[in-house]
């Protein structure tokens, strides 16, 4: 097992988790723009809540697409996370979910604060998906599947409630 991340820190809470786990793998810092892998190297890569910070997200995804064998499978874990800055309607919700949130759990927990530059510059923040990256797989060759509000089966319920207005979802596109 590989794994990847841009951050320092990360990668160190990546081999804690390792090593309190009882498993190994081999972490390295590296750019999901620029892949320091051999072609057709692996046989499955897994990113969660990665894909909706990508600036380049088609070339990342060509890169994916690259390094998988054939057969090989691409899991996207993540969701349409910071859209409601985008729709007033959505972000009104959001921030009922929080306040329902304050009252039910007697935290205060807010799901994004405006970062507008940044979320700007991450071309997935205002995009609907997962149906563009449907399209985007299946129009690079990839078979494509795609199951929404896995959020259902894997969060807790705290999650649910606090992050239902940005649903969980599952692509699975295997390389043809």
């Amino acid at each position: 097992m590989t794994g990847i991340d841009y951050s320092d820190g990360m990668i160190a809470c990546a081999k804690d988790n390792a090593k309190k786990l009882g498993v190994s793998a081999d972490f390295k810092k590296m750019d999901l723009n620029q892949l320091e892998f051999e072609d057709e190297e692996f046989d499955v890569i897994v990113t969660r809540n990665v894909t909706w910070t990508l600036e380049y997200p088609k070339q990342v995804y060509n890169e994916w697409k690259r390094i998988l064998k054939k057969n090989g499978r691409l899991l996207i874990y993540d969701a349409n996370w910071h859209l409601h800055f985008f729709d007033e309607e959505k972000l009104k919700r959001v921030r009922e979910r929080e306040e329902r949130y304050l009252h039910k759990y007697g935290q205060k927990e807010v799901v994004a604060i405006e970062n507008m530059e940044f979320f700007a510059a991450s071309p997935l923040t205002s995009t609907l998906r997962p149906v563009w990256d449907k399209q985007t797989l299946e129009n690079m060759g990839m078979s494509v599947q795609i199951q929404d509000n896995i959020g259902e089966n894997v969060y807790e319920e705290w999650e649910k409630d606090l992050y239902g207005e940005s649903p969980l979802f599952e692509i699975c596109a295997t390389k043809c």
